[in-house]
């Protein structure tokens, strides 16, 4: 059950988000919300809320866990490259590309993907770009901080 304490801080968490992405240009923005892009998005981030007086902020890197695995080319080490072509894959394929990790022994661990975000010393998370690296991108349905 969610308790009107969690949602308030959690709309709390996307009105900064918000007002942050006022103040960077469109190209920024653009950069940012790129996938691997997160880790200078957070530092951005960061320096915003220390203007606005939050303290106590910690840049966190770990894994996002998405709903379906990730799959583009750099996405693929160069021994899952091997295989993949080996078992006959077209790599310029992103479909194929897809199904083959989804069916290989990759499947569960490619869908955990390195992250930035930032938490407040109340172990806030605010994740400015993950709406658009994860759900804009199908990659998952909600950002639920247990992922």
């Amino acid at each position: 059950m969610i308790k009107l304490k969690d949602l308030l801080i959690e709309d709390t968490s996307i009105d900064l988000i918000n007002r942050w992405k006022r103040t960077v240009s469109d190209s920024e923005i653009k950069y940012y919300c790129k996938r691997d892009n997160c880790g200078p998005a957070a530092i951005s981030f960061m320096q915003f809320l220390t203007k606005q007086g939050i303290k106590g902020l910690k840049r966190v890197e770990g894994f996002f866990k998405a709903d379906t695995v990730v799959s583009d080319k750099n996405d693929f080490t160069t021994e899952m490259k091997k295989e993949f072509i080996q078992s006959g894959g077209n790599w310029n394929s992103s479909k194929e590309r897809k199904q083959w990790i989804e069916n290989s022994k990759y499947a569960q661990q490619w869908k955990y993907i390195p992250h930035y975000w930032v938490e407040d010393s109340k172990g806030t998370v605010y994740d400015p770009v993950g709406q658009e690296q994860f759900i804009d991108t199908g990659l998952a349905k909600d950002l639920d901080k247990k992922r």
